[in-house]
């Protein structure tokens, strides 16, 4: 016995179905639209072709007529103008606020300058200061214009390095007298 993928009836009912849906769409793709103005057609033939069909004359009314109109605009709140609200009323001046007081304030304590001098290399016209942190011990070596916590290194000579934060000036020695 062989097996029959779909029974004979709706088989043949479904290809039907199939083939009806085809023949209809190939007809909507046969079928053309006609797009053209109805000008030439048949169901027009008695209008008057646009040339001839022209607006009936129209008398404007005389503005002075209009009066209502422009005193009472209808799209204005309580149909009045602008100027009917306000009377020639100057504004108010408005109080002037007083200067506001600008008080010198100190500039802000430099940030703190933990580090020693420990060495300095000069070679070649090369110069390199080695700096520790004070508390660390962390070793960090530095040249001219670089910057350590905030401040910038602006000189460099064979004792000693100085370092400056805006207008504050440290100078670290590799020897400290005190």
């Amino acid at each position: 016995m062989r097996p029959r993928l779909l029974p004979p009836i709706p088989s043949l009912a479904l290809c039907g179905l199939l083939a009806l849906t085809a023949a209809g769409f190939a007809q909507l793709l046969r079928h053309q639209v006609d797009i053209s103005p109805l000008r030439g057609s048949a169901a027009n033939s008695q209008s008057p072709a646009p040339e001839d069909r022209s607006l009936p004359d129209w008398d404007a009314p005389d503005p002075a007529t209009l009066t209502a109109i422009v005193e009472r605009p209808l799209f204005i709140e309580g149909r009045t103008m602008p100027g009917d609200i306000v009377a020639d009323v100057a504004p108010e001046p408005l109080e002037q606020a007083p200067e506001p007081v600008i008080e010198e304030v100190a500039p802000p304590p430099p940030p703190p300058l933990d580090y020693g001098l420990v060495g300095v290399m000069i070679a070649g016209g090369e110069k390199k200061a080695l700096l520790a942190h004070t508390a660390t011990g962390v070793q960090v070596w530095v040249g001219l214009f670089d910057k350590l916590a905030s401040w910038s290194v602006t000189e460099i000579a064979s004792n000693r390095v100085v370092l400056t934060y805006k207008d504050v000036t440290r100078k670290l020695a590799l020897y400290p007298t005190d």
